[in-house]
């Protein structure tokens, strides 16, 4: 082998070994991103399952809270009842005002 072949195997060992490092550096940091990604995501999901959590509480309290405000008013014939008494009517009477002239004046 002459010189000048021992120096081209050199070379191209040298950028073979440069290129599979840069492979497995690439592939380190394409692992540790999925896994930062999968964490977030997980951390999210248990979020997210808190939240709906809380809103099914929200929720199922609200309902409570309808149920005992419609027991203490006498639901809603009573409301209704007692807003006749008060003056309010059942069908009001609706009162439509004439459209609006047009103001800018039109182009002979």
């Amino acid at each position: 082998m002459t010189q000048e072949q021992k120096k081209l195997y050199q070379l191209i060992d040298k950028k073979c070994r440069t290129l599979i490092m840069v492979c497995f550096s690439l592939l380190l940091v394409l692992t540790v991103a999925r896994m930062v990604s999968a964490n977030r995501t997980a951390t999210w999901g248990n979020k997210l399952e808190e939240i709906e959590y809380q809103t099914g509480l929200t929720r199922a309290e609200n309902l409570k809270l309808k149920s005992q405000l419609a027991e203490k008013t006498g639901g809603l014939n009573q409301l209704t009842r007692d807003a006749e008494n008060k003056g309010f009517v059942q069908n009001p009477e609706v009162k439509y005002f004439a459209p609006v002239s047009v103001v800018a004046q039109s182009q002979p």
